[in-house]
């Protein structure tokens, strides 16, 4: 055998020893989740808080009206992706004056799910309805959309779509 064919025999002993122990494996390394960078909490308020608009299946009847208020958010701190939300809704006149709590999730990009029952139609139960919309700089955008039963002036199944636009004051 050659020198050069030795030089070659022995680096390649030298190579597989400097690996480690066969036994202990090798993990790779995963990456962080994304981090929820900023921190949407605060107070979200609006002339036009909310746009109900509503259609009657069994006629068509459609109408739309807003409510202005404000929305208190709190966040929490990060878990895996995602942080959570909670706070409650202001709701002022001339709708009818209330207010609800609210639970949901917001990502590393601003996108966020909530989960609320109001505002209540008139004439309607209440009924929780899930949102999605965007933290976007001081703006908050969701939509939702539910079908309740409701009784008396406005009897029937209506259709309910909800959106949300609000503006941080603070």
């Amino acid at each position: 055998m050659s020198k050069t064919m030795r030089g070659l025999a022995l680096l390649s002993v030298l190579a597989l020893t400097a690996c480690g122990d066969d036994d202990t494996p090798v993990t790779p390394s995963t990456p962080p989740p994304p981090a929820v960078n900023q921190s949407w909490s605060g107070t979200y308020a609006n002339s036009q808080l909310w746009l109900v608009a509503f259609e009657r299946t069994s006629d068509g009847w459609r109408s739309s009206y807003t409510c202005p208020g404000t929305i208190t958010v709190s966040q929490g701190p990060q878990s895996g992706t995602t942080a959570p939300l909670t706070g409650f809704v202001v709701v002022n006149q001339p709708c009818p004056p209330d207010t609800f709590d609210f639970t949901g999730t917001v990502g590393p990009d601003g996108s966020m799910t909530m989960t609320t029952d109001g505002p209540r139609p008139q004439g309607c139960p209440a009924k929780a309805t899930t949102y999605t919309g965007l933290f976007n700089g001081r703006q908050l955008t969701a939509r939702g959309i539910t079908s309740i039963d409701c009784a008396g002036e406005t009897v029937g199944t209506h259709k309910f779509d909800y959106v949300i636009t609000a503006f941080r004051n603070n």
